[in-house]
């Protein structure tokens, strides 16, 4: 059968218009001015809006935070941008807000991706594309304001299109697309969805390598070019982007190293501190179960999300009505409840890409298995080990020994490249059933895939149905403990016992539905063969029904009520804030006010603050949390200069301000010298000397220091802080000889530069665990505390170097395609 397709302008034009009709109901409220309004987006916007009013007043962002953590680099809160692309990228998101501009992209992406295969038609095309962009984890994910991580995702199909095209001999659309998509993924910023695809960008590249090789050496006389022309092209289009990125990339390398992320902590024991990266529980705790794999078939094998709301018609209401609860106290249980079973904390939502998806998986592995069908289905399995996180041994050892895996948490994150790879496998398998001419064939390997897919579904629901299954969770037991309090045991036995229930038939459910789904793809199938249907109705029949399955599904976990009017402020402020912002004054907050004050937004939205809400921070100040702040040894507020602290009123329970006179303030002169050998034994220091009065210094930089041990202090040696801004800090000393200066301020080695003010340059040491220290000469001086690091002096010269090759590049490729064009004759009629 021929499935020649036209790649016009009306193809794109009919296909979008498909896409964003089935995308409306999900977006319609962004037409009303709303946008999606999450915790994440809502702790984004409250700790970088104090950058962006700063940046107000004097027209650049700062490049320090000096209000999340007692200070830290702003590069993931709110960073600068001088380049006219990364204004074009943001521009786009005010044209078409997220996600709408999120998900078409990577729609048409996925529709490149699919038509690079000259066997793809359009409806087929769409599917694959419907497929990445309706799946369940991509929507749950896009409910929860996951802006760079879905940006990123989307550029994927993009990544692989591009390459195959290029290596396929398509330079001018393949480099376009590959620009593009490129670009979309290092501008989203979002590290972890890159690495992945770089991982499977490299796996693609190094088999189509391989293939490229044996077909130009087995030319009479290949030239070089010949050989080199896809990596020439591939290398043209990535470096413009990597020079408008690299500047960022340049900053998130430097911060790394010093991060939770770059190295073990140095408290840690000494074998956990030669392991740099995050901690292994912690980097593994969203690790997807292996049994839990089988939603991809059933989305509700394990329950489905963890906040998914059960109606009260479910049938766990009618039961509760039944053993005697009353409706009111059922009204309030029932969206507490939660469904989900599986081994991870909580989750959002299941991962399911559609059961006919996996029909053409299967299809395309029995079908016709060339070398793209082995390398996706290879590619699909190990991404999928990886998935599983700590409950299979493929991630673990990647973790210890694949370079920079132990970066990134939530193993579950890389079925965003997952989608991508099975996506285009199943477009794929449906294709070439399609394509096959033998009428035998096609009959035999469609009831071999139906048959396998329906057994693999009636197998589960067999397993459910006879409860091999035991749909036990470990919350189940919060349960029990909760009735058992109210001197209810009994009932919250049968509460638990009827939740148990509720799993099972939400799983039978699935498996009931997705059998008569496959039984409609099968008879639609089944009715070309039979010449009963056209193979071309045929497809955009299965692409309405596969719409339809993700559309339902994905509806349970993307609801518009995410949807909201963005408030003027993000949160208003109490009497207690008020009364601290009085202060005009350098000084730090502790808010108690708010759970776990280092997991907090609130705090940094109005004031400087020693917590914040960031997964990146310094592993300085983390060691310094963990041993010191956290345990209330005051000895670190104290030298943190926390003015304030929030506390709840032992009476009302509404905030109150308790001033902390024992500060040490913005800097001081110490009296009293205390060398040490090893930050372990500064640890240990700080608990046990005032840091007011005693300056803790490691021996390493005793020949910075030299001054005399004794360190006798001049009686009217004085310092006052006359000039504050985040990246920039001035004192006014004065001192008969030279004194160490200590700074209530986070020691970061890398850019903070400090001098007098005729330019002579001042050695900063580490002080005090964590501060910054300052070796001051003697005189009345201003000394200059400036944040300047080298790779922001020099991201405007680098971005605009970059604007000029990307544009030169993109007219090169628009150039290429279009003389291409011309040259090729027109097909006869």
């Amino acid at each position: 059968m021929n499935n020649n397709r036209s790649t016009g302008w009306t193809t794109w034009l009919l296909a979008t218009a498909f896409f964003l009709a089935v995308l409306f109901p999900f977006v319609y409220p962004v037409f009303e001015g709303k946008r999606i309004v999450s915790a994440d987006t809502q702790a984004w916007r409250a700790q970088a809006e104090p950058l962006h009013k700063i940046a107000e007043e004097k027209g650049e962002k700062p490049l320090w935070a000096w209000h999340i953590f007692s200070g830290m680099p702003a590069l993931f809160v709110s960073s600068r941008a001088y380049s006219i692309v990364r204004h074009g990228w943001f521009a786009l998101g005010d044209l078409l807000p997220f996600p709408i501009y999120a998900l078409l992209l990577g729609f048409l992406f996925m529709m490149y991706l699919s038509l690079v295969f000259r066997e793809v038609s359009l409806p087929l095309a769409i599917f694959g594309g419907v497929t990445v962009t309706l799946a369940t984890f991509v929507l749950s994910s896009i409910e929860a304001g996951h802006v760079t991580k879905i940006g990123a995702a989307m550029a994927i199909p993009g990544i692989l299109g591009g390459i195959l095209a290029v290596f396929n001999g398509r330079l001018g659309s393949g480099s376009l697309v590959f620009l593009l998509a490129l670009t979309a993924l290092l501008l989203s910023n979002h590290l972890q969805v890159l690495y992945y695809t770089f991982l499977l960008s490299v796996a693609l590249v190094a088999v189509l390598l391989v293939r490229h090789l044996k077909e130009t050496l087995s030319l009479h006389n290949p030239s070089f070019f010949h050989l080199a022309k896809p990596f020439l092209f591939l290398g043209l289009c990535t470096i413009p982007p990597l020079m408008v990125y690299g500047p960022s990339l340049w900053q998130i390398q430097e911060f790394a190293r010093y991060s939770i992320r770059g190295q073990a902590s140095e408290l840690a024991p000494e074998k956990a501190m030669h392991r740099a990266g995050l901690d292994y529980d912690y980097a593994f705790q969203w690790s997807y179960g292996i049994g839990e794999t089988f939603t991809l078939l059933v989305p509700h094998f394990a329950g489905g999300g963890s906040a998914e709301p059960l109606s009260k018609n479910s049938y766990m209401a009618k039961k509760l009505r039944e053993i005697g609860l009353p409706p009111t106290t059922i009204q309030q249980l029932l969206p507490h409840v939660s469904t989900y079973w599986g081994p991870m904390p909580f989750t959002d939502s299941p991962v399911y890409m559609g059961i006919l998806i996996w029909l053409g998986v299967i299809l395309a592995l029995i079908v016709r298995r060339d070398w793209f069908v082995w390398w996706a289905a290879l590619s699909s399995l190990v991404i999928l080990m990886l998935a599983w996180g700590k409950h299979f041994l493929l991630a673990p050892l990647a973790f210890k020994y694949l370079p920079l895996f132990n970066k990134f948490r939530t193993p579950m994150m890389i079925f965003l490249v997952f989608h991508v790879v099975v996506g285009i496998l199943g477009v794929l398998g449906f294709a070439r059933w399609f394509q096959e001419t033998n009428p035998h064939t096609r009959r035999r390997t469609l009831t071999l895939a139906l048959a396998i897919l329906g057994g693999v579904l009636g197998l589960i629901g067999l397993i459910a149905f006879l409860n091999i299954i035991s749909f036990r969770a470990p919350h189940d037991q919060q349960w029990l403990q909760l009735f058992a309090q109210q001197k209810a045991a009994t009932l919250g036995e049968q509460f638990v016992e009827i939740l148990r229930e509720q799993r099972k038939r939400l799983l039978l459910g699935d498996v009931l539905r997705n059998l008569i789904l496959l039984a409609g793809g099968g008879l639609i199938l089944w009715a070309t063969l039979r010449s009963r249907l056209r193979p071309q109705l045929a497809m955009w029949l299965l692409l309405i029904i596969h719409t339809a399955d993700l559309f339902l599904i994905g509806r349970n976990y993307f609801s518009t009520d995410a949807y909201r009017r963005p408030p003027r402020t993000v949160y208003l402020p109490t009497d207690a804030d008020r009364q601290i912002l009085r202060d005009r004054s350098y000084y730090r907050v502790a808010n108690f006010t708010v759970g776990n004050p280092f997991v907090d937004s609130r705090t940094p939205y109005f004031h400087k603050s020693i917590g914040g809400y960031l997964p990146a921070r310094l592993r300085i100040y983390q060691d310094l949390i963990d041993s010191h702040l956290l345990a209330r040894n005051m000895h670190a507020y104290h030298m943190l200069n926390v003015k304030y602290f929030i506390v709840p009123n032992q009476q009302s329970g509404k905030p109150q301000v308790i001033p902390n006179p024992q500060r040490c303030g913005p800097a001081w002169f110490p009296k009293h010298l205390v060398w040490v050998a090893n930050p372990k034994q500064a640890s240990r220091a700080l608990k046990q000397y005032n840091p007011c009065e005693t300056a803790i210094l490691f021996q390493k930089d005793s020949p910075l220091v030299a001054i005399p041990a004794s360190n006798q202090l001049d009686s009217l040696a004085s310092v006052q802080l006359v000039y504050a801004s985040p990246d920039t800090l001035i004192y006014e000393v004065h001192t008969q000889s030279a004194h160490l200066l200590i700074l209530s301020e986070i020691y970061y080695p890398i850019g903070w530069h400090a001098f007098t003010q005729d330019g002579k340059s001042l050695p900063i040491v580490r002080v005090n665990f964590a501060l910054r220290g300052i070796i001051v000469p003697p005189g009345e001086h201003k000394i200059w505390i400036v944040y300047a690091p080298t790779s922001a002096q020099l991201q405007p010269y680098l971005e605009y170097t970059g604007d000029i090759l990307w544009l030169g590049t993109l007219l090169f490729i628009i150039i290429v395609f279009w003389r291409k064009r011309r040259s090729t004759p027109a097909p006869s009629k």
